[in-house]
């Protein structure tokens, strides 16, 4: 397939890295689709960021300025001196730490290896030293059963993320084919490697939620290398909680996970040494920013800001459309921009964490896992007035699939 060479913000993909990276053996790519930027990876770890730098190369020096405000050259040297550095190494793994020197070395200089550790680490890096990635609020379900228009598994998604200019100017969906593992799509910005969203060829979906625990840990890694784990070896439900549940966590927070397979849901709540599983009533689930179990609630040192009106607008809305939800109820959801504290409809551009529609979101994404489908809606702030764009990912990463429906885009608002 030939792929046009766009021009889009401002930048322009340079014709030479992109045939040297379409012409090579392990077939990464990349093309703009209804305004995405679509980074397709495949090979080994090493081949992977390689592929990455060299085709988001334009893109990764805003990158580098951002993570320089947030951990420049001495805060790093701080954390180089300490071993905090060799510490996240040594949790992180060896095939993730070479795909993130790849993505330096095909940058050519556009971005550092220690730079990338860091992006990739910002949970690590906020709750155990304060440096603050920008406002992070998301809110997300499962829905299947009796609650969905055709019983089968329903997944909607919020995440929100203030301050990362450069992921409204470049929305990436990443699609991995990593050698001998499992195949899945990511969502997120240049560099990224960790996973934030994602949703792997088995049908399991995670997704992760900030959240304010007392327990901290520096021997424990970020949990987006957590998700990116999750994505590469669960095959269904269990195996993606038992993988978090051994995980050496480093901060608290809500994973929701799903699962095509067993057409089930949870939430995983966790601090550094305590977990809880939530499991769905009536075929639905939800997540905001706070613990619901109340033994987890003991070790919550505070709830994200509007968080606890999320839940319940998010609950609410839920039940409304019990036993009719499809992913144009679900689209609808996640831009609802009522605020239960005030009884009123915020304008979407309102500055407040109380709606799930709000001024901070980076992107949403509907999935049905049972089909391998999702809608992405990315690009500049609030991510989810954009297009909900239609991906199909088993299309995505074998070009001779032929699916029974073609899949359509949610306009934007």
């Amino acid at each position: 397939m030939a792929f046009r060479i766009i021009r889009r913000f401002g930048f322009a993909l340079s014709l030479g890295i992109f045939l040297l990276a379409c012409g090579s053996s392990n077939s990464s790519k990349l093309e703009i689709r209804d305004g995405l930027y679509v980074l397709h990876l495949k090979g080994s770890p090493r081949e992977m960021g390689l592929a990455h730098g060299r085709l988001l190369k334009e893109m990764l020096p805003e990158v580098k300025t951002y993570i320089q405000q947030i951990a420049p050259d001495l805060f790093q040297n701080y954390l180089r001196q300490e071993g905090i550095i060799a510490k996240i190494e040594g949790y992180v793994g060896p095939d993730i730490l070479e795909e993130i020197q790849g993505i330096a070395d095909g940058s050519e200089g556009a971005i550092g290896y220690e730079d990338l550790l860091l992006l990739n680490s910002p949970l690590y890096i906020l709750y155990n030293f304060g440096n603050l990635f920008g406002l992070v609020g998301c809110s997300s379900f499962a829905a299947f059963g009796e609650a969905t228009a055709d019983g089968r598994l329903l997944v909607g998604r919020n995440l929100d993320w203030s301050a990362m200019s450069f992921s409204q100017k470049y929305p990436v969906v990443l699609i991995y084919e990593p050698k001998g593992k499992t195949a899945f799509v990511s969502f997120g910005y240049p560099g990224i490697v960790g996973v934030l969203t994602g949703m792997n060829s088995y049908g399991v979906m995670a997704a992760i939620h900030v959240d304010l625990s007392t327990e901290l840990s520096l021997d424990g890694v970020d949990i987006l290398f957590g998700l990116r784990r999750v994505m590469e070896e669960a095959k269904n439900l269990a195996e993606a909680e038992q993988i978090l549940i051994n995980l050496p966590r480093s901060t608290g927070g809500n994973v929701v996970l799903a699962s095509a397979g067993d057409v089930n849901a949870s939430v995983f709540e966790f601090s550094t040494l305590h977990y809880a599983l939530r499991r769905p009533e009536n075929g639905i689930i939800w997540e905001t920013n706070n613990y619901q179990d109340p033994v987890m609630q003991t070790y919550e040192a505070a709830a994200v800001a509007g968080s606890s009106w999320r839940y319940q607008r998010l609950g609410d809305l839920l039940n409304l459309n019990y036993g009719q939800l499809d992913p144009d109820k679900a689209v609808a959801m996640l831009r609802d921009t009522y605020d239960l504290k005030t009884q009123t409809t915020l304008p979407i551009l309102a500055e407040n964490g109380r709606t799930l529609g709000n001024n901070s979101n980076m992107y949403s994404v509907v999935f049905l896992p049972q089909d391998l489908r999702f809608w992405a809606a990315m690009g500049p702030t609030p991510g989810l007035t954009n297009t909900y764009v239609g991906f199909d990912l088993r299309k995505e990463t074998d070009p001779g699939y032929k699916p029974a429906t073609p899949i359509s885009n949610y306009p934007a608002e």
